[in-house]
């Protein structure tokens, strides 16, 4: 009687294969399908979305803010030179003749097309800087008017201290102004390149999840082999070689982010952050300040005439000339932020291999299942 009892145990097997009910060897072939599905779908939308936003970062540190400090800080370094160039005129006395000269206005110009640049490139507050320039050019161009032909410089050397009080002030200077717009811009830039989609750590993203697939990856062919006493599947090898691609696509090495906090190494030798004066000790003084406080002096009618204008250079060392930013070196760092952003085929090869892992984890364990005639 055990063999008749045999038969209909291995009858009732097949009859409960046939309608559906799950073995082991199913249950499992299946949750190992749906789970390399379920993983390969989160791996392909974490990295394209991760690259994506990424490069768009990427974009706004290169077109926007890195212009946008560059250009901050070129208004300044013209402005001063523009203010030395108008003191020098007034010194020489050529300013009877030509007023604060060419080179004032053309500096003048380079800081009005820089500040320009700079609102396009989204810096904040430059509106408010090119009220306050409109009126010191205004200052200026009394000095002018009231010095062309006269001997007695005495007005418009009023005029030109209005012009340098107001680009100098410690207060609400325009440089003053110049160097907090200099600041923030700086700030924006090390928050994008340390907490945006710049920093490594959010590779996290995608890197957990690629690791999980290739571990199931690595568990289902262990699980074929044993169960099925096979060679390996070509399709999930496949699928292992593609991921790994993929990896390798996505990892931050072939990403702009390192490029691109190389770039703004480069770029903060240009811009540098100003050294902060001793405890006690008052800050230097500006050297176009400084040109423009002993010119002044000079018209004074004697002694003591200059009430506390001179007070201002006392106990006060002159600081550094700072020297305007050479256009080769403004186009060598621009050039290492484009380079920085170019990912050439990455948009297009990240995807493509995402959708070719899928397929071909699909299609790995499908052929097993239908064997067993669970398709």
């Amino acid at each position: 009687m055990s063999w008749i009892r045999g038969f209909g145990q291995r009858v009732w097997q097949a009859t409960r294969t046939a309608v559906g009910f799950d073995d082991s060897t199913r249950r499992a072939m299946h949750g190992m399908r749906i789970t390399l599905v379920v993983l390969t779908l989160i791996v392909l939308v974490a990295t394209t979305w991760s690259t994506a936003l990424l490069r768009s970062t990427v974009d706004e540190v290169r077109t926007r803010t890195a212009p946008g400090l560059l250009d901050v800080t070129s208004a300044r370094a013209a402005l001063v030179t523009a203010d030395r160039a108008a003191v020098a005129s007034f010194d020489a006395g050529a300013a009877k003749w030509m007023g604060p000269g060419s080179e004032y206005q053309n500096a003048l110009a380079l800081a009005n097309q820089d500040l320009a640049r700079a609102a396009e490139n989204g810096v904040v507050g430059v509106q408010f800087l090119v009220g306050l320039l409109t009126a010191y050019s205004g200052w200026m161009s009394d000095a002018d008017a009231y010095s062309r032909g006269e001997d007695n410089l005495l007005p418009g050397a009023v005029n030109l201290w209005y012009a340098s009080r107001l680009l100098h002030d410690d207060g609400e200077g325009i440089l003053k102004h110049l160097d907090d717009l200099k600041a923030s811009q700086r700030a924006k830039l090390e928050r994008q390149l340390s907490t945006g989609w710049l920093n490594p750590v959010t590779a996290l993203v995608w890197v957990v999840p690629a690791l999980l697939l290739l571990a199931a990856l690595i568990r289902a062919q262990v699980f074929l082999a044993l169960r099925f006493r096979r060679r390996l599947s070509p399709w999930l090898v496949g699928a292992t070689a593609l991921l790994i691609a993929l990896m390798m696509a996505s990892a931050p090495w072939t990403q702009p982010g390192g490029d691109t906090r190389a770039a703004a190494e480069e770029l903060y030798k240009l811009v540098p952050v100003p050294q902060p004066p001793a405890p006690g000790e008052p800050k230097p003084i500006e050297p176009s300040e400084a040109d423009a406080l002993k010119w002044v002096s000079k018209q004074c009618a004697g002694a003591g005439q200059c009430g506390d204008t001179m007070a201002l250079l006392a106990n006060r060392r002159i600081a550094a000339e700072v020297k305007p930013i050479a256009p080769a070196d403004a186009t060598r760092v621009t050039a290492g932020f484009g380079q920085a952003g170019d990912v050439g085929w990455l948009p297009v090869v990240i995807p493509v291999l995402g959708t070719a892992v899928l397929l071909f984890v699909f299609l790995g364990l499908r052929r097993r299942i239908n064997e067993y005639g669970y398709s």
